[in-house]
């Protein structure tokens, strides 16, 4: 079975958009272009270093494991949700709201 890079760049894509992240802010961490951060949001990239993955994990507040594993369930849906409901959360909002749900997760998985 082969990996989903288009699975794989559609979830950072959306958990970078639901931070109101621009992409060059993200390329800048990868120390790439914009062009090149593009492919992998569009899956145009059939290889992605784990470096890399978790670059973007770190920048996007969210564990690794939601953008590699299909099995990996993320509270992601329901923050999605709840910027719907307030669509005036600012930016730095987001990334609080990310970084205590991240936190939430690891306290739970250490408590397993």
């Amino acid at each position: 079975m082969s990996f989903d890079y288009k699975l794989l760049g559609r979830k950072i894509k959306e958990a970078r958009e639901s931070l109101l992240i621009e992409k060059d802010e993200i390329a800048k961490y990868l120390r790439c272009s914009v062009e090149e951060y593009e492919k992998i949001e569009s899956g145009e990239l059939n290889s992605i270093d784990g470096d890399t993955i978790i670059i973007i994990s770190q920048v996007l507040e969210m564990d690794f494991r939601y953008f590699v594993s299909g099995d990996y369930v993320s509270a992601e849906s329901q923050v999605k949700e709840l910027f719907r409901q307030n669509g005036d959360i600012t930016k730095n909002d987001r990334k609080a709201i990310r970084k205590f749900i991240r936190l939430c997760e690891e306290k739970h998985n250490l408590e397993g």
